[in-house]
């Protein structure tokens, strides 16, 4: 059985795909919490989106291939444990948290 990372936060688009995408590429089962999830509306030389509309986009997206969408009571069941993901610039840090959101002791990093 495939360990199961389990997404939430904001933006949508950025973090929260590209979180999605590089755990189903490193075999991980991924759930992806639709109203845990969010965007906000975006607009540059390339076009404009509402933020529903792109959220919808990623989560159809995820959907497809990806990612297992659902909701929040859903989503943590069974759950063994929690990565906790900080973003900063272009730095990322992963910490692996138990069931107890306590740390968890690792040798080595995550990814």
């Amino acid at each position: 059985m495939k360990q199961m990372v389990t997404i939430a936060g904001y933006m949508t688009q950025m973090c929260c795909d590209s979180t999605a995408l590089q755990a189903f590429h490193r075999g991980y089962a991924v759930n992806f919490l639709s109203d845990t999830t969010g965007a906000r509306w975006m607009s540059n030389t390339a076009g404009r989106i509402s933020d529903s509309d792109l959220h919808s986009s990623i989560r159809v997206t995820q959907q497809k291939q990806f990612s297992r969408v659902q909701k929040t009571e859903i989503g943590f069941g069974g759950c063994e444990g929690w990565f906790l993901l900080s973003c900063s610039g272009m730095e990322v840090q992963i910490e692996m948290l138990g069931p107890d959101l306590c740390p968890v002791e690792r040798s080595g990093p995550i990814w």
